[in-house]
């Protein structure tokens, strides 16, 4: 079990910082979803890492949890066919938003 005295380690999976910061914080997997407006189901597949977190979706767990961009995620070359029709608006916006500061 992870404990709030573990120190960050850079080349841990994303998953383990989110979950570490989320314990620290003393945030339930609930709670963190209500604060991003993420569903169950994405959180948790973020903490196991069985998905690579979309921009947007780590965006808002980011902001949720108060750190910013602090969170360094690895570059994915994603197909469309990956995402729903409401993930893929929400990327493509998100990454046009971001290009255009």
């Amino acid at each position: 079990m992870l404990t709030n005295v573990e120190e960050p380690v850079d080349d841990e999976p994303i998953g383990v910082r989110i979950r570490r910061e989320r314990l620290e914080q003393g945030l339930s997997q609930l709670e963190l979803c209500k604060r991003a407006g993420i569903d169950m189901k994405t959180l948790h597949s973020m903490e196991t890492g069985r998905r690579t977190p979309l921009d947007t979706s780590l965006f808002k767990v980011e902001n949720a949890l108060g750190l910013g961009q602090k969170i360094d995620k690895p570059r994915r070359v994603w197909s469309a066919r990956d995402l729903s029709d409401e993930e893929l608006a929400a990327e493509v916006t998100y990454r046009l938003m971001r290009g255009s500061r």
